[in-house]
């Protein structure tokens, strides 16, 4: 099974360099080892960032409950999914879509656009 799950850019850094190889995680998807993980790094406002650990996916290797862990708590350890193909089969396009979105958003907001009804009636030349 493949787990997408959000990490904050601090964690993010110490799990890319290596130096956290687990995850605390409330257990509600049933994480089991041999299960895949793909981080979707995001800043303390819970917005997606670009990150190096976006394109990679982790390995559970060992899932642990109990012994002093709340209940319905679980940690895992985590290594590097290395022979791991990912979902999509163009991951390529995925990015382009990733940076376009946040090309456009970007434009929207130089322009003082508030959603993309506006956009798309700016872009047709009708007035708002």
């Amino acid at each position: 099974m493949i787990h997408k799950i959000k990490i904050e850019k601090p964690y993010a850094d110490a799990v890319l360099s290596g130096e956290k190889t687990f995850e605390v995680r409330y257990d509600d998807r049933g994480y089991q080892k041999g299960d895949v993980v793909e981080f979707n790094v995001i800043d303390n406002y819970d917005h997606e960032i670009n990150h190096p650990l976006n394109d990679k996916a982790f390995e559970i290797t060992y899932v642990l409950h109990g012994l002093g862990i709340k209940d319905d708590w679980c940690v895992f350890g985590i290594k590097e999914a290395v022979e791991y193909k990912p979902e999509c089969e163009d991951c390529d396009y995925r990015k382009f879509v990733k940076q376009f979105s946040d090309g456009v958003v970007d434009v929207m907001k130089k322009n003082g656009i508030s959603s993309v009804e506006e956009l798309v009636s700016r872009l047709k030349g009708e007035e708002s």
